[in-house]
């Protein structure tokens, strides 16, 4: 007989990714919640500190609004322009903001939020700040 209350990782991975979004509409200075999901990314092992999922960067689009960028796409790292030609291709991205300040503010809570930063940093085996 199977267990009625079982939840598979990866529907828990989906309902955790949208938790965290509804959480994010309510952002200062938000424009467009992102569309990637941020909890189940694909990992780029790193061998100084375990591993990356996000690495992230902003840029500016028309109209001084404000990108919020993955650079690890796929479990690769790539450089500004590819994750920005990526955008560009796909609309992937972290979320869109009236402001750099309000993406950065954003960028440091997600980073919290995530554990991708300081004593809470899940992706590495030092407690040293470093960003994701």
């Amino acid at each position: 007989m199977s267990d009625i209350g079982y939840i598979s990782p990866k529907l828990q991975s989906m309902i955790d990714n949208a938790k965290l979004k509804a959480s994010h509409a309510m952002a200062p200075g938000i424009i467009e919640v992102g569309n990637v999901n941020l909890i189940d990314r694909p990992q780029l092992p790193l061998p100084d500190k375990g591993y990356q999922t996000a690495f992230t960067m902003t840029a500016g689009l028309d109209g001084d609004k404000t990108v919020l960028l993955p650079r690890v796409i796929e479990g690769k790292m790539h450089t500004p322009q590819e994750a920005m030609k990526h955008f560009k291709e796909t609309g992937e991205h972290m979320g869109i903001f009236e402001s750099q300040q309000h993406a950065d503010a954003f960028d440091k809570q997600l980073h919290e939020d995530l554990g991708w930063l300081g004593a809470k940093n899940k992706w590495s085996d030092t407690s040293a700040s470093k960003e994701e």
